[in-house]
């Protein structure tokens, strides 16, 4: 398994490119990578599925074949499950902690 944390924030384009090149050569020799990133677009390019955060608590999981930039970005701004926003692909979840202490 390999975590990328924001690993595009800073890089240029071409750079960037090299990361997610890197990224599908991983997926294609059977490890899991996550990413953890403000990207969308590179998010839905990537992945199988999305969780959205807001706060530390799971929004929704979605489906990164069927969802959008736009139904990510109102399920990270409204910070409520995919039943109260009226969008289409998110998984019913109710917002809880992701972790406990």
């Amino acid at each position: 398994m390999a975590v990328n944390v924001e690993g595009n924030a800073c890089l240029g384009v071409a750079e960037a490119a090299t990361v997610i090149e890197l990224i599908h050569g991983l997926q294609k020799s059977g490890h899991s990578v996550i990413v953890i990133s403000h990207r969308i677009p590179e998010l839905i390019e990537l992945s199988y599925r999305i969780m959205v955060m807001k706060a530390g608590h799971r929004v929704a999981v979605l489906d990164s074949r069927s969802t959008s930039l736009e139904e990510c970005a109102a399920l990270i701004v409204s910070g409520r499950p995919q039943g109260e926003t009226g969008t289409g692909s998110a998984a019913s979840v109710r917002a809880e902690p992701v972790a406990r202490a």
